[in-house]
């Protein structure tokens, strides 16, 4: 269970750090551990974050104490204590088979391991002396590239390489291997140094599905909740790169849609295959509630911006439906209504289309106002100002405009988060689109055609951060970003 945190200001965080006994060295994204002698990364736009240091103790109090084995006696260890930190440093630096000098661990140059020297005295050169007689054997250039690449070779995180940079299966980037370490010596061909930086910071999770949606929380910069095609939703935290923090299994087949409510922060929506939809907040083991939405599959379910406790869903029976969650409700009676799976009762339900409606999208600017787009190629700008309050199983809404153009199913329209009548669609057309709703008189309310994929177009997007800029992903596996 989520237990409250204290929220601090920098001052007491910084504060916190300081009175903490097991804290060594700290900066402001990192702060080292001297139990275990690890650089825990504190991470995220705040600085001197507590959270990660705290999962870190519970973690490192769980293992066993690490023993420093000191193989010299009584008077070379008198002798070992007497350096200064200052003489240690030369003595490890002028060490040619050291390619890589950290304080409480050295990479060795022969066989390429990272040697441990201590957890709480810095450049301890005792179990450094003690690696150099295990590891005699001192493999020519040619030898110990061949070690490294063999590496790289079996490294299951590694998608392409050559001699100079290796390609991230997770993330696509490449890492340029400049052969050189921080203090410019040469590592040679198929160096490790900057690829094995990059996996430290390369966070990616392994599923037991495929997953088709994921939002951002809305009241935690580093978690996010994804959708599975078993049923499942989980929440994960991206300081943590093993497990999720939580999961439910609710759902009783493919969870399609998640979306974060940001207004009430702390509540998230799920969709799924079996026509239901759940509300869910982070803290509790089971969901606040469920809605029985649509006899089928609902596509998308998305909470209004503007009013918090209003939602709206799409499914592929053709019908938008819009829920006020402060008052539920049941069907009286209909088709495909009974009572152990009572329908859940809509404010309204707008009939939008003849086939299957794919997706919707809130307009940022204009209350109750929504687009819609599916599979009869059309999208639908509707005004559902008519609804009265406190009525049930309303039906119908005002059309404002048809956007008429794409020649194949329309997969996601989302509106402008910088204009009221600017929204961005994609299809299985292979094209992007951008439309004007309101265009001016003797305008056209098409505006641009990006048309760069070779394969079904299935997601848009716009920047937040600078108008005008869309990105476009499909099943060419491009990721497109243009400019209108």
């Amino acid at each position: 269970m989520c237990v409250g945190r204290i929220r601090r200001n920098e001052a007491q965080r910084l504060e916190y750090f300081k009175n903490e006994p097991l804290c060594g060295a700290l900066t402001k994204d990192s702060a080292e551990c001297k139990r275990c002698g690890k650089s825990v990364r504190l991470g995220g736009r705040t600085t001197y974050r507590i959270r990660p240091w705290e999962m870190h103790r519970v973690k490192c109090d769980q293992m066993p104490a690490p023993v420093d084995d000191d193989p010299d006696d009584d008077a070379q260890k008198s002798k070992q204590r007497a350096k200064t930190v200052e003489q240690r440093i030369a003595i490890l630096t002028a060490d040619s088979a050291i390619s890589s000098l950290k304080p409480h661990e050295v990479l060795c140059r022969n066989c390429g391991t990272w040697v441990r020297l201590s957890s709480n005295v810095p450049y301890k050169i005792t179990n450094w002396k003690a690696h150099t007689l295990t590891c005699q054997h001192q493999p020519s250039d040619r030898v110990a590239a061949a070690t490294r690449k063999l590496r790289l070779v079996n490294d299951s995180q590694v998608k392409s390489f050559t001699e100079c940079e290796v390609v991230c299966v997770y993330c696509g980037s490449t890492v340029i291997s400049n052969n050189e370490n921080g203090e410019g010596k040469y590592q040679g061909e198929y160096s490790l140094l900057a690829w094995t930086e990059h996996k430290v910071t390369c966070t990616h999770y392994e599923t037991q599905d495929g997953l088709y949606d994921l939002a951002w929380s809305e009241i935690h910069e580093n978690q996010l909740v994804t959708a599975s095609g078993d049923g499942s939703i989980k929440l994960w935290d991206v300081m943590l790169n093993d497990l999720p923090i939580r999961a439910w299994q609710e759902h009783t087949r493919e969870v399609y849609s998640v979306d974060w409510s940001n207004i009430k922060k702390d509540t998230f929506a799920s969709s799924c295959w079996d026509g239901t939809v759940k509300l869910w907040t982070p803290d509790r083991p089971r969901s606040l509630s469920t809605l029985q939405a649509h006899q089928s599959c609902v596509y998308q379910a998305l909470f209004s911006p503007h009013q918090p406790d209003t939602l709206a869903t799409c499914s592929t029976d053709g019908t938008v439906k819009i829920f006020d969650l402060r008052s539920p409700a049941y069907v009286p009676s209909g088709p495909g209504n009974n009572f152990t799976t009572p329908m859940s009762a809509a404010v309204l339900t707008i009939p939008a289309s003849p086939g299957e409606v794919l997706s919707i999208d809130w307009n940022k600017y204009r209350p109750l106002t929504l687009a819609s787009a599916g599979v009869d190629k059309v999208v639908n700008i509707w005004d559902c100002r008519m609804i009265k309050p406190g009525e049930l199983n309303q039906v119908g809404a005002a059309r404002e405009t048809q956007l008429f153009g794409h020649e194949y199913p329309v997969r996601q329209v989302q509106w402008s988060p910088h204009r009221a009548d600017i929204l961005a669609t994609a299809s299985y057309d292979m094209t992007c689109r951008v439309w004007n709703t309101a265009p001016a008189p003797g305008r056209a309310q098409l505006m641009h055609i990006h048309d760069s994929h070779t394969e079904f177009v299935v997601g848009c997007g716009w920047s937040l951060y600078e108008e005008g800029i869309v990105a476009s992903c499909g099943w060419d596996s491009r990721l497109n970003i243009f400019r209108v």
